[in-house]
């Protein structure tokens, strides 16, 4: 028996730790990094997990001050073991007391997400009436109770209502300070600034601010954020020193709008830079800087500049002439004349230079750049460029005004073409060669700089400079009819060169299928064809340039050109009365109009009306009338047709005969 109770008792004992250790296997593992607490395990998507607070910041029955809660940062942070529905999360399951206000809240998560499921999930308070930030009052405590009906990722809700208490701000104090305690900074003089500032854990009053200070000291005023009347702004009315410790204090008798007063004087310092130069324009170093017809320098400082000091302070060598001149923080030095390429400058501002408060540099200040080499900009025509017309002009820019001598020499071009010079006097910067001929069709030209093209400065191209172009051959640039013209009405045929013509070679070089008599007609880049009689009707012809024809230059077409097109067909393109037409008048013509001139011998063979009618028919143009000798009888239908038989002058025969039918009236 002893035996036998002495085996329970080890298997409870047994059973028991394997509980424990299956229980203890599902605790969350919590580390905490920088402050903040994050989840190891893998059960926030886990269905089975049932929902539960595993850890809140503030922690519960804690008092502070707590380093973190600065000016709008959130008010308290829960963590959960599973990721929540945040939509579940409202006034009627999240309950905060404490606040004297009525209240909202809203929720983010660590990174800005909107992801509607989180498991740590940072509260941000607000005035229900205004959206105003609302700062936790001091000695205040503040419960936090949460509802288990909010629901995790599945629709669980929580194991159990979760509730803790805090009493963050135990007393006045100041939270934040900027800038902070021993930083060095940048504060211009003269540079009116609201970057010093204090923020308080309570609201102040503009009684508060009797009780704050700076030393040494400085012409401005402090004043309370309209938004958030526990931050106050510092706003100087001249500007800080350089160079200078700077202290900022609160009084111990400092009271807030509550009556509560700090529990300790406080006191942060810190130190503002020197007067000096902050960045230039070239920067320090600089290579290839572009010249313009008017290059400007100019240095930025790290506060607003005298500008009666920068004159005699200012020197740059090469020296060069242009105007000196301060705005704010920044010098000017705009040149009045070209930079000059390839050359190195260098600016020197001495410590006679002076911010407005009459600080001078403490060293003199040096910093160079090097101009780009005198270089060709751009090109007329572009480089490489094919297709150029024969009547072009060759045109070169450069990045400085020309040595217009040098250019002369320096310029030539194969194959050789002769011309002439110009000059752009405007800037000196631009020449254009003007050949007194046109170009060759289809050549291919280079055109040589050499290095002795100079600027009026004397600087030269660093190696020589080509410029290849190909001008447009001679050939067909466009046709009457267009290629491929099915519908085609013309009764001639033109055809346009990219050059002028040597007529005589015409003639000999045109073919015409079907073959076609006609006649030519030149001007300077066409000739038209006229034929002796018109087209025929519906008839696709074929027309060819062999490689004789010829520019005025002698060039030729480098392969023959071939075009075809096709005329209409004879076919009637109107009537009168319309097919269709009532209450015509009794006393109304028949016109029929057609695209080609009617053979007038064709009409009485190919027209008849029906009911029969007396009448004459006489062409007019591209058709013909039928004009009754009596008028037609009253509210009768008539029909007319108009049959294959029609022709036109020129033997065509009607495509497609027509038959029309009116009323007339009474």
């Amino acid at each position: 028996m002893k035996h036998y109770l002495h085996s329970l008792i080890k298997i409870f004992i047994f059973s028991f730790l394997a509980i424990i250790v299956f229980f203890s296997g599902c605790k969350e593992n919590v580390e905490q990094t920088n402050g903040s607490i994050i989840s190891t395990r893998d059960e926030l998507t886990d269905p089975n997990v049932t929902p539960e607070v595993i850890w809140t910041f503030p922690s519960n029955n804690s008092t502070g001050p707590f380093s973190t809660f600065n000016t709008n940062s959130y008010h308290f942070i829960v963590q959960f073991n599973k990721l929540m529905n945040l939509n579940t999360f409202n006034t009627s399951t999240i309950k905060i007391t404490g606040f004297n206000t009525k209240i909202n809240f809203s929720i983010y998560d660590g990174g800005y997400s909107t992801q509607q499921f989180q498991n740590v999930i940072k509260f941000y308070i607000r005035d229900a009436t205004n959206g105003n930030y609302i700062n936790f009052e001091i000695g205040k405590t503040y419960t936090v109770e949460i509802d288990s009906t909010v629901e995790d990722i599945h629709g669980k809700r929580l194991l159990r209502k979760h509730t803790f208490t805090f009493t963050p701000e135990p007393s006045l104090r100041v939270r934040y300070v900027n800038p902070a305690n021993g930083d060095s900074v940048t504060f211009s003089d003269y540079y009116y600034s609201t970057n010093v500032y204090l923020s308080f854990n309570s609201a102040l009053t503009f009684a508060s601010l009797s009780s704050l200070h700076i030393s040494p000291t400085v012409s401005g005023k402090w004043t309370i954020d309209q938004y958030n009347p526990s931050t106050t702004y510092f706003i100087p009315t001249i500007g800080f020193n350089f160079s200078t410790q700077y202290q900022i204090s609160a009084d111990q008798n400092l009271t807030d709008k509550y009556g509560n007063k700090l529990s300790q004087p406080f006191i942060s310092t810190f130190t503002t830079g020197k007067f000096k130069v902050v960045t230039t324009s070239p920067s320090d170093g600089a290579e290839n800087v572009y010249i313009s017809s008017g290059n400007s320098i100019y240095i930025t400082f790290s506060g607003s500049v005298d500008p009666t000091s920068v004159a005699s302070a200012f020197t740059i060598t090469p020296s060069i002439q242009g105007n000196v001149y301060a705005s704010g923080s920044q010098l000017y030095f705009n040149t009045t004349e070209q930079l000059t390429p390839g050359t190195k400058y260098t600016v020197i501002l001495g410590t006679t230079l002076k911010s407005k408060n009459g600080t001078p540099l403490s060293e003199p200040y040096m910093f160079s750049f090097t101009t780009e080499e005198f270089r060709v900009n751009n090109t007329e025509p572009y480089q490489g460029y094919s297709g150029v017309s024969p009547y072009s002009q060759i045109r070169f820019s450069f990045n400085a005004p020309i040595n217009q001598a040098s250019a002369v020499s320096a310029f030539s071009i194969e194959p050789a073409v002769t011309g002439n010079f110009s000059f752009v006097n405007y800037d000196n910067r631009t020449f254009t060669y003007t050949p007194t001929q046109p170009f060759k069709y289809g050549t291919r030209y280079t055109v040589t700089l050499s290095t002795s093209m100079k600027s009026t400065g004397g600087s030269a191209l660093k190696e020589p400079y080509e410029l290849q172009f190909t001008t447009t051959p001679f050939q067909v640039t466009s046709t009457t009819p267009s290629n491929n013209d099915n519908y085609s009405t013309a009764n001639y045929i033109s055809v346009w060169f990219t050059g002028d013509l040597d007529t005589g070679t015409v003639r000999n070089s045109f073919s015409i299928t079907p073959a076609t008599a006609g006649s030519f007609s030149f001007y300077s880049n066409q000739f038209s064809f006229v034929p002796s009689k018109p087209f025929l009707a519906g008839q696709n012809y074929s027309v060819t340039l062999s490689t004789g024809i010829k520019g005025k230059d002698g060039s030729s077409l480098q392969s023959p050109y071939s075009f075809s097109f096709t005329t209409q067909a004879f076919q009637i393109t109107n009537i009168s009365p319309y097919n269709g037409s009532t209450d015509v008048s009794r006393y109304s013509s028949i016109y029929v109009n057609t695209n080609y001139t009617v053979d007038q011998t064709s009409i009485s063979a190919a027209f008849s009306i029906s009911p029969a009618a007396v009448g004459n028919l006489y062409t007019s143009g591209n058709g013909f009338y039928f004009t009754p000798q009596n008028q037609l009888s009253a509210n009768t239908s008539y029909s007319f047709t108009v049959s294959t038989k029609l022709k036109s002058t020129n033997g065509d025969t009607l495509l497609v005969g027509q038959t029309s039918t009116f009323k007339t009236g009474s």
